[in-house]
């Protein structure tokens, strides 16, 4: 009690979070080990696996339910993978209704919503080379692969890497081809991963949560496995595909679009393309009918009936050979906007440039409006820029008198600097918009100095005005192509700039009074 006594203010606030902080992650541990073990009746010990999808000189423990008996090995080998936050827990009616005519397999994947340890990679990859393996030790000769979200991505990539095993492949909801994935490009995707990844790790480390963000699906294995993965490849691997395959999808879904599960069926001509009136929640929704289409779907392969690749009509296969063009996308509206639109917004924290970029790709392909991706770009430029002067301003003149900081400036520097700031912000402030690289320090170093802040954010105001709609809009004009130009400047804009003043000052302050004293001398 006396030292409670002693603390107030800051110090009693840091001391409850830190003991709340320290309980959350002590239940946490509790609810991992008690609730999700409870969910899978099996557990094997696979290889660990890499970001390449090769196996380590390791072991993990992967768990996995198994909803059939010995007896019933004469009947069709089915692989259920998850992908999606909801984990293995989505299929748990579809199973109910598919194990009587089925051996049902379904995983515990890294990623798939439940916590597991640290692993080498969480890439879709990598859960595929694990799914793989799981068959392998089952003795499973064929398999009928279905894949949710997600997990429809490591169910292409399995399909890829291991043909002679596959039986047929489903996708339910599934990403697939990187153009229709968020915002089109593995670049600006990764970018927004960045941020996803960093906030959830954020959340599920520093926030005392008691468990609530994983009981709604959110953990870091989850995030780090879209951070990790690479859908580029997914486009070859759907044309090379030659067995039967079963897309299902809602034509609602504001997670990933119909026109996805439409190019997919492009790709693969010998596929067979179901849609529902319904969003994401497809196996929630229309699970009776979804168990009807996969349990006829399996019984046609298995009689030799299904349709390959080679068996595809003209007309099919013709489409499948054209190059990928403007299909006709569904704008985002309601709350699948506003999703995007924080999406957007997050994303200028990492990269503005290339954020105005994907928000202009965007609304070329109709799926937001240009003033909105104008707007959410401008709102997430506005509070990170103005963010990064006011904590330049709330670290001030005092981080002078700290390591590093005074390593490298002095307050007789930092004085100066101030003047000529105030005399020259309004150039540096303009210049620095349409100078990549550039606006962190600029922003940052003008806080810190006490830039008068009317003045920044006047000038801040219109540059970013002028450039925000210019960025989007040349984007939105120009396409793809901008993203390899822009990737190019990004590179070597900032050194290029920087090496140009160092040869002006050089030629100012040595090599003109040089030639300027041979003349004298003469």
């Amino acid at each position: 009690m006396r030292i409670l006594g002693k603390l107030n203010g800051w110090k009693l606030y840091l001391l409850i979070y830190a003991a709340l902080l320290l309980l959350s992650h002590l239940v946490v541990s509790q609810f991992e080990t008690d609730e999700f073990k409870g969910h899978a009746n099996q557990h094997m010990e696979l290889q660990a696996v890499s970001k390449e999808g090769n196996t380590l000189d390791r072991y993990v423990r992967v768990d996995y339910e198994k909803l059939y008996d010995e007896e019933d090995c004469e009947k069709p080998a089915i692989i259920m993978l998850p992908g999606d936050a909801e984990g293995p827990e989505v299929f748990e009616q579809l199973a109910q209704n598919l194990k009587d005519q089925f051996r049902v397999i379904i995983p515990y994947l890294p990623g798939d919503g439940t916590p597991k340890e640290e692993l080498p990679s969480y890439s879709f990859k990598s859960l595929a080379a694990y799914s793989d393996q799981i068959a392998d030790t089952l003795g499973l000769d064929k398999v009928h692969i279905i894949g949710y979200g997600m997990g429809g991505a490591s169910a292409i990539y399995w399909a890829k890497e291991d043909t002679a095993q596959l039986a047929s492949l489903s996708l339910i909801s599934s990403i697939g081809v990187q153009e229709l994935e968020l915002l089109g490009s593995h670049r600006l995707n990764h970018t927004v991963r960045t941020v996803q990844l960093a906030v959830v790790w954020f959340l599920h480390n520093l926030i005392p949560h008691f468990g609530l963000l994983n009981e709604v699906g959110v953990n870091v294995p989850y995030a780090k496995s879209l951070y990790e993965s690479d859908l580029r490849p997914l486009r070859s691997y759907l044309m090379d595909y030659k067995e039967p395959m079963l897309i299902l999808h809602g034509t609602e879904d504001p997670l990933v679009p119909v026109a996805a599960a439409q190019e997919h069926s492009r790709l693969v001509p010998q596929s067979r393309l179901v849609l529902y009136k319904t969003g994401h929640d497809l196996l929630e929704t229309r699970n009776n009918s979804i168990a009807e289409e996969i349990t006829a779907f399996i019984k046609q392969v298995e009689q030799g009936q299904a349709v390959e690749r080679t068996e595809a009509s003209k007309k099919r296969l013709e489409r499948a050979e054209r190059s990928f063009s403007n299909i006709q996308y569904a704008p985002f509206e309601g709350a699948s906007l506003l999703l995007l639109v924080l999406i957007i917004i997050l994303s200028t924290w990492i990269s503005e440039d290339l954020t105005c970029i994907g928000a202009g790709l965007l609304a070329a392909r109709g799926l937001i409006g240009f003033w909105p991706a104008v707007g959410a770009c401008f709102i997430g430029v506005l509070i990170g820029d103005v963010g990064l002067y006011a904590t330049g301003r709330l670290i001030g003149r005092k981080a002078v008198d700290k390591i590093p900081f005074k390593w490298i400036l002095s307050r007789s520097a930092l004085d100066k600097s101030a003047e000529w700031f105030h005399r020259r912000g309004p150039v540096i402030i303009l210049v620095s918009r349409f100078l990549p690289g550039s606006r962190l320090p600029t922003y940052f170093s003008a806080g810190v100095i006490g830039a008068r802040f009317w003045m920044f954010i006047a000038y801040f105001l219109i540059s970013t005005l002028i450039w925000t709609p210019m960025m989007v809009g040349i984007s939105k004009l120009l396409g793809g192509e901008l993203i390899n130009y822009f990737s190019v400047f990004q590179d070597y804009a900032l050194w290029t700039i920087i090496a140009l003043l160092f040869l002006t000052s050089l030629i100012i302050k040595v090599a003109i009074p040089a030639f300027s004293q041979r003349e004298g001398d003469y």
